[in-house]
């Protein structure tokens, strides 16, 4: 699963698309706020999130004002990002059916492995 960040979710492409060069299927679940080029060749499904691109900017700015290179004020929004994956059934239901090796793939947010 690709971060916000466009940086972030590029690196995560990059080595998805990698992989699709070497005959792996790679379907990224991606949340609405990112869009990637289609150069990276890859099947993306999106999600919509809860989060906007104003939130994250709002937190982002806070990180950098106060000096945190850990961006705590944005914990909030990870977590919300992640349950609303956890409980989007049809993106869970694509994802089961993936062969992870040992991943689980659970809306058990505790004991959940992506």
């Amino acid at each position: 699963m690709a971060p916000y960040y466009y940086s972030h979710a590029a690196v995560i492409a990059s080595v998805a698309a990698e992989l699709n060069n070497r005959g792996h299927t790679i379907v990224m679940p991606m949340s609405s706020l990112v869009h990637l080029p289609q150069e990276f060749n890859l099947t993306i499904e999106y999600y919509q999130s809860q989060v906007t691109k104003e939130d994250m900017a709002l937190c982002t700015a806070e990180s950098i004002k106060t000096g945190n290179p850990f961006i705590e004020s944005c914990i909030k929004h990870f977590v919300l990002e992640m349950h609303t994956v956890l409980n989007n059934s049809t993106l869970i239901d694509q994802l089961k059916v993936q062969d992870f090796g040992k991943s689980a793939i659970s809306n058990d947010w505790d004991n959940t492995l992506i």
